[in-house]
């Protein structure tokens, strides 16, 4: 049974926990089984297709329907959670989950995923900020990447990933996997 992690608006984000897997392939084989369970729960009747660049859509079988009236997804997955975004106005959206424990992997490739100006704003080198951090800027690649999604002005580098941010983001839990939902990019950054 899916579960409701954030709703408001248009805006909606559901998960489907994951069974512990003993290999890394079973683990695998898990999360693609909960994918498919949690859009044929929460996304019946729709076909879930991928753009060029590998962004899930929306597609609804034998349709002229608009790209643009159909809602927008975001999926995302860890070992213990499977989730995804969906805005039923068509707008890009981002979602990226990490479990907490993730952060000594984070600590260590730091410098390869944020710049040196988004290190140095961060307030500390926690896990929660380490895990927000990270999911942020996958989200941001997320949104980014749908067709029709605004453009970044200044390189997604120099994007902040805490607070104030030009995006309308939410950090959610569940147990101890950290999700970051994003799903508007403020003007001056469009």
């Amino acid at each position: 049974m899916p579960l409701l992690l954030y709703s408001s608006g248009t805006v909606s984000v559901f998960a489907l926990e994951v069974a512990a897997a003993a290999s890394r392939s079973e683990s695998r084989r898990l999360q693609q089984q909960a994918r498919a369970e949690l859009l044929a729960a929460v996304l019946p009747g729709y076909i879930i297709s991928h753009t060029p660049a590998g962004a899930p859509i929306c597609l609804l079988p034998d349709s002229g329907a608009a790209a643009s009236r159909l809602p927008s997804i975001s999926i995302t997955h860890c070992p213990t959670l499977v989730a995804v975004a969906i805005d039923t106005s068509g707008r890009a959206i981002g979602l990226d989950a990490e479990p907490l424990s993730r952060a000594a992997q984070l600590r260590r490739v730091l410098p390869k995923f944020l710049s040196d100006k988004q290190i140095s704003s961060l307030p500390d080198r926690e896990s929660t900020t380490l895990t927000a951090a990270w999911t942020a800027k996958e989200a941001l690649y997320k949104l980014l990447s749908v067709s029709g999604a605004p453009r970044v002005s200044p390189s997604l580098a120099d994007l902040p990933l805490i607070p104030p941010l030009p995006y309308a983001s939410r950090l959610l839990t569940h147990a101890d996997t950290l999700l970051t939902l994003i799903f508007t990019l403020t003007p001056n950054y469009q």
